[in-house]
């Protein structure tokens, strides 16, 4: 299927079709980026029972494989090239729906045998090798301190439908330890909302922090925050404010620390200029102490014919500013002018 609607793939072991026609290319035809590509995207259809079309970030698939985005976003051109994958994202700021496909020239060998039962009759020895050439293969060009995680993602990938599921994320575990701390007592609820509404557990790692630095707002602190936990979406990154109660007050408060952090950062600022002002005067009066040290006295010596000539390298105007004044050379306004010329020739 080539269009924009997700296909209906309830009861139809697709998962099983699905890995049957990719174990039968491996990573010749996709590469390995691109066969973890298509492998991370079957098993999320997979987890939620193609109930819809999942969302991807680049990023995201960039992390669980330990490649950077560049090379995830060349993998998945290329298996939208070859048939494999169907991506739509409007632009870097959104998120794509994503579902893997399986070319019509691997669609015929990919289908079970009558009576077949996806997995369950496989034998469990060969999966168990299987699993491990795929890691192997995966995991081959993978950075080191990524690897494990890597290798454990793939070889779930791989386990029959009807073994157990998968621990808990570490992520959502911490999580929910930050939001047991805050006395949060329906903490499991709370956070399955927040999985409902697609949030990572960063994400809620990021509101609990937002929470704590204006904890004291609230009567109620742990029914706030459980309260935001359940009300939170995807719009609210960078904004948590507005998914608690009494959200404008929040704002009001926010406006009210952000014009505060910009007058400090303006008072500072003004010191360090000024600070720098007279670091250059200061600077600029001793330079002018050594200049007048060295050549003050062949200034006063020069006969006005060399005076003409040292005027023509002066900036403009110094000549005609010079003559009103009668010439002389012990006019403030001319004689650092002279001497800085006389320091610049001497060095030249």
């Amino acid at each position: 299927m080539t269009g924009d609607t997700y296909p209906d793939r309830v009861g139809t072991h697709f998962v099983t079709k699905f890995k049957k026609a990719l174990n039968r290319v491996g990573a010749r035809e996709v590469g390995l980026v691109g066969y973890f590509v298509l492998s991370y995207i079957a098993e999320t259809e997979h987890a939620i029972w193609y109930e819809r079309a999942p969302l991807f970030w680049i990023s995201e698939i960039a992390d669980r494989s330990g490649k950077n985005r560049n090379a995830v976003a060349q993998a998945i051109k290329r298996c939208r090239e070859l048939g494999w994958l169907h991506w739509s994202q409007k632009n870097d700021r959104t998120q794509a729906v994503a579902w893997v496909l399986i070319p019509d020239q691997y669609l015929r060998d990919s289908e079970p045998a009558s009576g077949e039962e996806p997995f369950v009759k496989r034998n469990v020895a060969q999966d168990n090798n299987d699993v491990q050439r795929n890691v192997a293969r995966m995991v081959a060009q993978t950075p080191k301190d990524v690897q494990r995680n890597v290798a454990r993602n793939i070889a779930l990938s791989y386990l029959p439908t009807n073994a157990p599921p998968p621990p808990e994320e570490s992520g959502w575990e911490e999580a929910a330890r930050e939001v047991r701390k805050e006395q949060v007592h329906q903490d499991q609820a709370a956070l399955a909302e927040c999985q409902k509404n697609e949030l990572r557990p960063s994400d809620v790692l990021d509101l609990i922090a937002y929470f704590r630095s204006v904890k004291d707002t609230f009567r109620n602190p742990p029914g706030a925050l459980y309260q935001a936990l359940r009300s939170a979406r995807l719009e609210n990154r960078g904004n948590w404010w507005n998914a608690f109660p009494n959200a404008s007050q929040l704002v009001e408060r926010h406006a009210i620390d952000a014009r505060s952090r910009r007058e400090a950062k303006k008072m500072l600022d003004d010191r360090e200029h000024e600070r720098l002002q007279r670091e250059k005067r200061e600077s600029d009066r001793q330079m002018l102490i050594n200049w007048e040290r060295e050549f003050g006295p062949k200034l006063d010596a020069m006969p006005e014919n060399e005076i003409d000539e040292l005027l023509i390298l002066c900036p403009k105007g110094t000549q005609e500013c010079f003559n009103q004044l009668g010439r002389r050379r012990d006019n403030t306004l001319i004689r650092p002018t002279l001497l800085e010329v006389l320091a610049k020739r001497q060095a030249a």
